[in-house]
């Protein structure tokens, strides 16, 4: 017998509520790693643990949701365009997005969570890697279909290889957002220094600069990458030999969030993901 499902959308919110009669137990598989290439899709990124069980009120998002318990979840290694609950215009793709994870939850109570080092952001919303029944991740399978961009937020790095890869089918494929031109790479040396938000960059590097502890790399035009002392550890230490000349003069390409600050557009890179050499 199948769960009776209905859904009602949250006045001024977009967001989508879930109501069930029947409750599905979550049981995680003894075979781990599910095969399903047979529905369209070839990466299911498996657990190696459920730390959680736990059941879905409402979706609010492409990549949050509201927990039975009063919790909000964010869902790790994704990131979807914003629906603009502040009264701005959703942006592309935001909207089917959000329906996209319904629809993957809507004949499911309950998911399973594998936490990560930090379990909690800023905003005290929980942090973690969300799995169906079957042991199949929504992230991987939100970013295989295009709802979303991988984004990897230290310190919260497990998996983060497969929802690369899961993104890699979806931009090779040109599904969902990879279709926008917002997801198409920008020329660094064409960026206008009004730019800002999350954009994906490819550029020269023109010069490498150590100074207060981080190293900079500047790009043809006004942009320039900041790693922080902290994060260096996760990147290929030739990156900040002095005279070594690894990045000078080669192509790369970059993905982050854009802030000017006076006559340069700066972009911070916390990890090897979020920067790609090309050539």
């Amino acid at each position: 017998m199948s769960p009776v499902v209905r859904h009602v959308r949250a006045p001024g919110t977009g967001a989508l509520f879930v109501s069930r009669v029947l409750v599905r137990h979550f049981v995680l598989p003894v075979l781990l790693t599910v095969v399903w290439s047979a529905a369209g899709f070839a990466y299911s990124c498996p657990p190696d643990r459920i730390d959680e069980t736990v059941q879905v009120a409402y979706v609010n998002d492409g990549d949050t949701v509201a927990l039975a318990d009063g919790r909000k979840l964010r869902i790790v290694g994704i990131n979807t365009p914003e629906l603009g609950f502040t009264g701005a215009s959703p942006e592309a793709f935001a909207t089917e997005a959000r329906d996209a994870l319904w629809a993957l939850l809507a004949s499911r109570r309950e998911i399973g969570l594998r936490f990560d080092q930090q379990q909690k952001d800023r905003y005290g919303r929980v942090l973690a890697h969300v799995f169906l029944e079957n042991g199949v991740s929504l992230t991987a399978q939100l970013l295989e279909q295009g709802y979303g961009s991988a984004l990897t937020v230290l310190p919260n790095l497990w998996n983060a290889e497969c929802y690369r890869a899961a993104e890699r089918e979806a931009r090779t494929r040109q599904r969902g957002i990879w279709v926008l031109p917002a997801y198409q790479h920008t020329d660094a040396a064409a960026v206008d220094l009004d730019a800002s938000g999350y954009k994906i960059l490819q550029g020269r590097v023109s010069r490498w600069v150590v100074r207060g502890g981080a190293t900079y790399l500047y790009l043809d035009g006004k942009v320039v990458l900041r790693i922080h002392g902290d994060d260096a550890g996760y990147f290929d230490p030739r990156i900040f030999q002095r005279g070594s000349g690894y990045c000078q003069g080669r192509k790369i390409e970059v993905r982050g969030w854009l802030h000017r600050y006076k006559d340069h557009l700066y972009m911070r890179i916390r990890h090897p993901a979020a920067l790609t050499i090309l050539e």
